[in-house]
């Protein structure tokens, strides 16, 4: 798999591509450490996959832009904490999944072949904020919760 790893950081990108580099499911991991180097670097480098920080203030801007401008190579959200916010605002920009915070490298790889197969993984906690979301947007539910003390049968009479 070809990678490019895309941080305003330039140490944190070059580190995170040279950690891919040895593992023997990727062909190539490069980095870029400004916006524009993206679409050279895209050239280069034909990704099969962009891992995406974004912990910097324009970055779900600019994932945005790379996601229209690049609508069939996946893009992943590199280093999300792990908050239904976080997660939601990834989504919302069109990323299709995320590595958390504390993710290893073998994790890493995991979650980028799960995406190529257009699978994420996420908490049990996160999935549930994430139905709750998709309820409230649909205008189907309040966004509240059923009184766990209540019976199936009392929660759909409720």
């Amino acid at each position: 798999m070809r990678v490019l790893v895309f941080s305003p950081v330039r140490l944190f990108g070059e580190s995170v591509a040279a950690a891919l580099q040895p593992c023997v499911e990727i062909e190539r991991a490069v980095a870029a450490c400004a916006v524009a180097d993206l679409s050279a670097r895209c050239v280069d480098l034909p990704a099969d996959i962009v891992l995406f920080d974004v912990t910097g203030e324009r970055a779900l801007g600019e994932a945005r832009m790379l996601t229209g401008a690049c609508p069939d190579t996946p893009v992943l959200a590199l280093a999300v904490p792990e908050l239904a916010e976080h997660v939601l605002a990834c989504a919302d920009v069109g990323l299709v999944g995320y590595v958390p915070r504390e993710a290893s490298v073998v994790e890493l790889v995991t979650l980028m072949q799960m995406a190529l197969r257009g699978e994420c993984s996420c908490s049990p906690r996160i999935t549930g904020e994430l139905f709750r979301e998709l309820c409230r947007r649909q205008g189907h539910c309040d966004g509240a919760l059923p009184d766990p003390s209540l019976t199936a049968r009392e929660t759909e009479v409720l």
